[in-house]
């Protein structure tokens, strides 16, 4: 198994270490971390996040990912630390929207989302990629799209990324992205609670 497939098995693994179902059960009523705070040892780096948040659970497994899953309301939202080695960025990105293959319905992506002023919610620069999707459930048969998917990751180091896997109904997207991508300024260095890591100097506003 070479270093690429190493990375999104062990993506895949952090992911359906969740609650696999398209709107967790039970996760607008989980109780939320005292502290809203998750310390990544092997990785150096800690998870934090606003209190409109709750913590469904966490979960790392050594040398491969560490990961949160957060809920707020019907929206779901994973944060995954994990070493991208040479694997492209927007390759990671694709793999936060689609997610693995739980046996639970696949998602399948129809279009690009758009935000209120109407731009293309998708873009990329030297270490941060970030795309937006929606689309339906296999088997659904309704007119429009009833999933909203967003995926972003970001270089903090050279051998070390975060990643953002994000779900919700597609009606509650209301064309702000900006609150959801702000998740991951609250990855910092352990001991940093001051000073956000950003995604790149070079990195534009989604």
């Amino acid at each position: 198994m070479n270093r690429r497939q190493m990375l999104m098995q062990s993506l895949a693994l952090a992911l359906s270490a969740g609650v696999p179902s398209r709107h967790p059960a039970g996760a607008r009523d989980a109780t939320p971390a005292a502290e809203n705070r998750y310390a990544s040892e092997q990785f150096g780096y800690q998870i934090t996040w606003p209190e409109s948040w709750n913590l469904v659970r966490s979960d790392a497994e050594a040398g491969g990912f560490d990961m949160v899953m957060l809920a707020r309301a019907e929206t779901t939202a994973y944060i995954i630390l994990s070493r991208p080695g040479d694997t492209p960025l927007s390759e990671i990105a694709g793999f936060m929207i689609a997610g693995p293959d739980t046996g639970e319905p696949a998602f399948v992506p129809a279009t690009i989302a758009h935000d209120a002023n109407g731009n293309p919610i998708e873009g990329e620069t030297a270490g941060r990629v970030w795309i937006a999707q929606l689309g339906n459930l296999v088997g659904e048969d309704v007119d429009g799209f009833t999933e909203f998917r967003y995926g972003e990751v970001r270089r903090l180091e050279t051998d070390l990324g975060v990643g953002l896997s994000l779900s919700m109904p597609a009606t509650d997207f209301d064309g702000d992205i900006a609150p959801y991508s702000a998740l991951l300024d609250g990855v910092t260095k352990l001991g940093d609670l001051a000073t956000p890591t950003p995604a790149t100097p070079d990195a534009e506003p989604v």
